[in-house]
């Protein structure tokens, strides 16, 4: 393993004061047929009539970008931990949809100050504030929050909600040698079980499909079982595992106003690649197209 570099002083995630998500107005925009068959004919001015059928005003509900990073606290290495997870939640209430986008912990990206790296050195480096930053500049898109969860955190959250229930492999601890075995088929997993789920790997891609899936089971089984408020309370009861730059108020009001958002339909976009070998380290080279795309689907 190339060896670390050394750390360099970032800004430390603080609460905000703001009571409202601070996010920026999504622009549509809408094409029109301007010609005309020839057949058509315009109606006729009724004399006296000025009533007009009123147009539907535009949305200018903010979209709102959340980085979430999932951290190992407890790796055997006298360093700061990587990002294992790097995923960008994009809530869009004009499009009433939310956006899912997995990075590869792979992939080889430009962190702002330090040149080209596997994107999970950016953590090691300088914490969550710069993987702000290099997510930023990747996608050119702004992220509005951040949150960083400690895996030995992501075990309580799942057990604070009474456990995952999702499709496990038959063959999965034979395939990934699973020192404990968890249970297979249709099953309910408890956190420490869900934990060596996500992790499970081969290589970092099937990994990332695989946490994108039960990224889908855990937001179906937080909306059937309307499990928002657990969710607030258990982030704001562990600060220790789970750090936001979510401010208390912020967490509360999604939680109270959640209901909206389970009609939302959750899009997840897998950011497609090339797999090689730069230095000794495995690393995956972005598609552009891919990384134009989010820019697109994100940007505000």
């Amino acid at each position: 393993m190339a060896a670390a570099e050394p750390e360099t002083n970032s800004e430390e995630l603080e609460p905000q004061s703001s009571s409202t998500l601070e996010t920026a107005t999504e622009v549509s925009s809408t094409t029109s047929n301007s010609s005309a068959t020839a057949t058509s004919k315009e109606p006729k001015p009724v004399p006296g009539n000025t009533t007009t059928t009123p147009s539907k005003p535009a949305c200018t509900t903010k979209s709102t970008n959340i980085l979430v990073l999932g951290i190992d606290t407890g790796e055997p290495y006298n360093r700061r931990p990587r990002s294992d997870t790097v995923m960008i939640y994009s809530l869009q209430p004009c499009k009433s949809r939310i956006v899912e986008v997995s990075v590869p912990r792979d992939s080889r990206v430009e962190v702002p100050g330090h040149g080209l790296m596997n994107i999970n050195r950016a953590f090691e480096i300088g914490g969550a504030a710069l993987s702000k930053q290099t997510i930023e500049k990747l996608f050119d898109i702004r992220i509005d929050r951040v949150v960083v969860v400690d895996f030995a955190g992501f075990a309580k959250l799942i057990n604070a909600i009474g456990g995952i229930t999702l499709n496990v492999e038959k063959d999965f601890n034979e395939k990934y040698a699973v020192e404990t075995p968890i249970p297979t088929g249709r099953t309910t997993l408890n956190g420490q079980q869900a934990l060596v789920y996500v992790r499970a790997r081969r290589s970092d891609i099937e990994r990332v499909q695989r946490q994108q899936e039960f990224v889908k089971a855990l937001y179906e089984q937080v909306k059937a079982k309307k499990a928002y408020l657990t969710l607030a309370n258990f982030i704001l009861d562990n600060p220790d595992v789970i750090l936001t730059n979510f401010s208390a108020s912020e967490i509360l009001s999604m939680a109270q106003n959640a209901e909206k958002y389970s009609h939302y339909k959750l899009e997840t976009i897998f950011l497609r690649g090339k797999a090689t070998w730069i230095d000794g380290l495995s690393t995956w080279i972005l598609n552009k197209e891919d990384i134009q795309n989010v820019h697109v689907m994100l940007a505000k």
